[in-house]
């Protein structure tokens, strides 16, 4: 049974619907039972698709703490926001997904959520033509590098020199806003797919590229003024920060104080907690957002690998299994405690300063998004009894 969008996709017909529903009947019932979203691509998006469990599970989410943020139950990050469904960690290729419909169905004694999208959030698909401007698709990369008709005026390769020659004295002054440039200019390069008709978002993305190259370079120079002044102001708030870190230990006690699932007490986390030990030796904020950012991704790359063999475990024995942003939450927190990261709020602040000036759309990125989980940690240490 379900309320749909009149005109909209029959979603009785729907092959990965019949799939997951005659194939995997316990976990279709958990997507019932658990009131869930299920995240189904469009019919004709499948075509030549084998729709495996693994693929189901990826398209099933659970709600984080973070509105508009979920996981799906192998662990992986899934953002819905202005009618699209972004990948996010966990996913090797970034995709954005059109929401195409969204409905109700009533099975198994619960309502829950079906969002109906354009293509599946991995591997390949058929191309509906209903996403465009961002991501990747599946026929990759889309880009040209014909030669111009002919040739510039001397006035504008004057002006051009000049502007390579002050973009190269600020390289010398800092190689990690050159670093941190390319880098951004080869991921634009690789992943975003120019579409005629589109050319004013490209115009705000090369903006936005312009404006993050200024802001890194005023921050790099800057940093020694700021960073003592954080650490300062912040100096008692750190202590309490640091005596709650000292007393946790990564034992199973932890374990069994955030009720983390015995499937994950065997998460590997000295990998994140050296990654987050590199904040120390970093000084621009976009910088310590990445290692942030890579530090996540590190656990939830365990978390995925712990996950599947519990998930394998799950299928022999009917039961799906759960993973909460409170694990995950969990989980950062003792790599943190295991870090021994000193200066950590002002490792925070400098980065929230940073991103309080960017643009409202980037603030909800990939890293933002990983941000957002060292912000609940610290939140967490500062505002809960020893």
């Amino acid at each position: 049974m379900s309320a749909g969008v009149p005109g909209g996709e029959d979603l009785s017909s729907n092959p990965f619907l019949t799939v997951l529903r005659q194939n995997f009947d316990k976990l279709y019932k958990f997507v019932a039972e658990k009131q869930t979203i299920l995240l189904l691509p469009c019919a004709s998006s499948l075509l030549g698709v084998h729709i495996t469990q693994v693929l189901i599970e990826t398209h099933i989410l659970q709600a984080t703490h973070i509105p508009g943020h979920f996981l799906n139950v192998i662990g992986q990050g899934v953002e819905i926001r202005n009618s699209c469904v972004f990948t996010s960690f966990g996913f090797k290729e970034q995709r954005v997904c059109a929401v195409v419909q969204e409905e109700s169905l009533y099975d198994h004694g619960n309502t829950f959520k079906v969002v109906c999208i354009d293509r599946p959030l991995q591997g390949r698909f058929e191309s509906t033509g209903t996403v465009s401007g961002r991501g990747t698709t599946s026929r990759g990369r889309n880009s040209s590098r014909s030669g111009s008709q002919g040739s510039p005026s001397a006035a504008a390769m004057s002006t051009a020199a000049a502007v390579e020659q002050t973009v190269h004295e600020w390289f010398q002054l800092d190689q990690t806003l050159q670093k941190s440039l390319s880098r951004t200019l080869r991921r634009f390069e690789n992943t975003y797919v120019l579409v005629a008709g589109l050319e004013d978002d490209v115009a705000y993305r090369l903006q936005e590229i312009c404006s993050e190259a200024v802001r890194e370079y005023v921050y790099s120079q800057l940093h020694p003024f700021l960073w003592d002044h954080l650490t300062k102001a912040l100096s008692d708030k750190e202590a309490i920060v640091q005596r709650k870190l000292k007393s946790l230990a990564v034992s199973r006690q932890f374990f069994d104080y955030f009720q983390i699932p015995s499937a994950l007490r065997d998460v590997n986390l000295q990998p994140p907690a050296d990654k987050l030990k590199e904040l120390e030796d970093l000084a621009s904020p976009h910088e310590k957002l990445d290692c942030i950012r890579d530090s996540c991704q590190l656990i939830h790359r365990s978390v995925e690998e712990h996950t599947k063999k519990a998930a394998r475990g799950a299928v022999q024995s009917r039961r799906p299994v759960e993973i909460t942003a409170d694990d995950v939450l969990g989980l950062f927190i003792g790599a943190l405690a295991m870090s021994g990261l000193v200066q950590v709020l002002s490792h925070a602040a400098l980065v929230d300063l940073h991103m309080s000036q960017k643009p409202s759309e980037s603030r909800l990125a990939e890293s933002s998004y990983f941000f957002s989980t060292f912000h609940a940690a610290l939140s967490f240490l500062l505002h809960t009894h020893d």
